[in-house]
């Protein structure tokens, strides 16, 4: 038996799984994942991601909605960053951060081709 076959029958013994559920519902573990996420994808602690939506009043970047972290979706903040250079812009709300994702965060689309539409001189 392999070592991943062994360990993969080990997490499934009752009084292992257990355990392992206790330690992942506990307080202590959910924030060490997310702060190893945030430092991974990001590059940022938990209290850098925090002092930037205070910088930003405690709203999203764009349109200012107050942003609560670990709540449901609709209100839930989202840090954007650039895809090509990976550096942190801000905290967004989800709303936001759908519609920028949406848009390919292209400038020059944002600039010409959505606002063109909004202003009714798309073809």
């Amino acid at each position: 038996m392999t070592r991943a076959a062994y360990q993969k029958e080990w997490k499934r013994r009752p009084a292992v799984a257990a355990r392992l559920k206790t330690k992942r519902a506990s307080a202590e573990y959910k924030q060490a994942r997310l702060e190893e996420h945030l430092r991974r994808a990001y590059g940022i602690t938990i209290a850098e991601r925090d002092a930037l939506l205070a910088r930003q009043g405690g709203g999203c970047a764009i349109c200012k909605k107050p942003v609560v972290f670990g709540r449901g979706f609709s209100d839930a903040g989202h840090v954007d960053h650039c895809h090509e250079t990976g550096k942190v812009r801000g905290i967004l709300c989800a709303r936001c951060n759908s519609a920028l994702g949406k848009l390919g965060d292209s400038v020059e689309s944002i600039r010409k081709e959505v606002l063109a539409y909004l202003e009714g001189e798309a073809a």
